[in-house]
């Protein structure tokens, strides 16, 4: 009943769309932020995919494209059309996911609208943020998710929108279930996964599919990736492994809202892949010539 109140209240030029009824909570910059992530990832989305395929796609892949070692990218292609995905990744740079993007592009048949969700600091509070997520990302960090105490609530929005994402065909949604980068000297060694994440998955539309991965490899400078891809890329690969996809019907099946200790459980089953996965890399780079 509140939230009736607060929509009609809000005049129709002040409106956010997806956090109707909550844009009190929100500063002029997020507001600006939120806008934009929406229009690019609905009316706009078509823009946003040829930005990333034919802009971004270049600067990235000139970073990269001699030093990657790949699995699993194979597993997308078999997936029936009507099919979203969700990725879970560890998280050590800022590019892991800018990675995933140009290897979507140039190793699969797909064409996906990837949205990677993101901490609203900086990408979404801060006007350099915004503009940083237009032109090197096309608005696909998108939604942010909120960690100031009094905006907590606006993330049962963004939840609601990853889940509304993947209605469609095609979505793929990048997750990083820690939450935030892993500055461990041991790369192998995770975090601990997020709650949220367990709550998109159980939410998700039965077709959705959720996929590992795992990357290492990179730093969060550009200019040392470009020089260690056309000058040393023996010494300096990047694992980029995706592994089986996990099966969480049992999850999804129930009725209702998921409960506490399912959602923990598709957390911990995520983190288990993703694990995984990272000693696979590590027994590969131990096999690997010096």
């Amino acid at each position: 009943m509140d939230t009736q109140q607060e929509r009609r209240e809000t005049p129709s030029s002040d409106r956010v769309p997806g956090y109707e009824g909550e844009e009190e909570r929100l500063g002029p910059t997020e507001r600006l932020g939120l806008r934009l992530g929406h229009a690019f990832a609905y009316r706009l989305r078509r823009l946003s995919q040829l930005w990333t395929w034919y802009v971004m796609f270049w600067p990235i892949w000139l970073c990269i494209s001699r030093r990657l070692r790949h699995e699993g990218f194979e597993r997308l292609d078999a997936l029936p059309r009507d099919a979203s995905v969700i990725i879970v990744a560890n998280h050590r740079t800022f590019f892991d996911f800018y990675i995933l993007s140009a290897c979507l592009c140039r190793l699969t048949r797909m064409a996906p609208r990837v949205n990677f969700p993101v901490r609203s600091t900086f990408f979404y509070d801060r006007p350099l943020g915004v503009a940083l997520n237009l032109i090197a990302a096309g608005m696909t960090m998108y939604p942010p998710f909120f960690r100031d105490k009094p905006q907590l609530r606006l993330n049962r929005s963004s939840l609601a929108i990853c889940v509304e994402l993947l209605q469609r065909p095609g979505a793929v949604l990048g997750i990083h279930p820690e939450g935030t980068r892993n500055k461990n000297a041991d790369p192998y060694e995770l975090l601990p996964g997020q709650f949220g994440v367990g709550q998109i998955i159980a939410r998700a539309p039965a077709r959705t599919r959720v996929y590992p991965m795992f990357a290492l490899g990179l730093t969060d400078n550009v200019l040392v990736e470009l020089w260690k891809n056309w000058f040393a890329p023996r010494a300096w690969p990047i694992d980029l492994l995706i592994g089986e996809p996990l099966d969480f019907s049992d999850v999804r099946g129930d009725k209702g809202a998921p409960s506490v200790r399912a959602v923990r459980d598709v957390v911990a089953r995520c983190m288990d892949a993703v694990q995984k996965l990272g000693l696979r890399v590590r027994a590969l780079r131990a096999q690997r010539p010096k």
